[in-house]
């Protein structure tokens, strides 16, 4: 048996499948690619269940009127899990779905056993098989896919939780629903209390005036001074050269 749960407890309630825990000696005995596994316990009851999974492959392809086949069978003692569908358009049921060279891959390594007579599967014969025997028969058929199901039951659920959410729970809530719903008051305290930094408006420039206007003069300096320029000086008339250092620079100026 296998079972999908609702985690409520988690943020978004995510959805996945879980089966119970089945004990014993794990056999693989076919895989999605036509493979057909051989070998391992001797014991008849080991020897059976193998011939049981290929017959159960072979029945599924049958009893759907050749429209699927499931394979990729594995388990303990009859109890199969984890198995793989092929479609005819290989649609649906995971990206394991090989169409129908998933299909022809099994039937061409099948060799049908004593439970495939038992239950009066068709002996499928590999010399014989060509794409003419995997047709659109009975193409009317619907099968509804894992994918599709599991939208229409989260839909349901969305749906369910949708109409529920207006009316008061019975039971008190969680210690982590209460969390979840003061997240956002906590967020929104710690928001406002960072005050954002104002900015200081920058002041204009100002410009720098020089006064290139001369400073006044002072009345008694001017006086002093044009005074002592009227004054004749002790040393006026007096050359700075004698006379025989002016012949001396006028011999050397006319060296030059």
């Amino acid at each position: 048996p296998c079972f999908v749960l609702e985690l409520v407890e988690r943020p978004g309630r995510p959805v996945c499948g879980a089966e119970v825990y089945i004990k014993g000696q794990f056999l693989k005995h076919n895989n999605n690619v036509g493979a057909v596994c051989t070998g391992g316990p001797t014991e008849p009851e080991a020897v059976m269940d193998r011939k049981t999974a290929q017959a159960f492959s072979h029945f599924t392809f049958d009893a759907s009127k050749n429209q699927i086949l499931i394979c990729d069978i594995q388990g303990v003692n009859g109890i199969y899990t984890d198995p793989q569908i092929h479609t005819l358009n290989g649609q649906g049921f995971g990206t394991g779905n090989l169409g129908t060279t998933g299909i022809k891959a099994f039937l061409l390594r099948h060799k049908c056993n004593e439970v495939c007579r038992l239950v009066g599967l068709n002996e499928i014969k590999a010399k014989e098989l060509g794409t003419s025997q995997i047709e659109r028969k009975h193409s009317n058929m619907n099968f509804t896919t894992l994918s599709e199901s599991t939208r229409r039951r989260q839909g349901r659920a969305s749906h369910s939780r949708t109409n529920s959410s207006s009316r008061p729970s019975s039971r008190p809530p969680t210690e982590r629903e209460q969390q979840q719903k003061a997240e956002p008051s906590r967020r929104a305290s710690a928001a406002a209390s960072i005050a954002p930094r104002t900015r200081t408006p920058r002041q204009p420039r100002q410009s720098l005036r020089v006064n290139m206007s001369p400073p006044p003069v002072d009345k008694d300096l001017e006086r002093t001074l044009k005074k002592s320029a009227s004054m004749p000086s002790p040393d006026a008339g007096k050359s700075v050269m004698n006379e025989a250092d002016e012949k001396l620079m006028a011999s050397i100026l006319n060296g030059l």
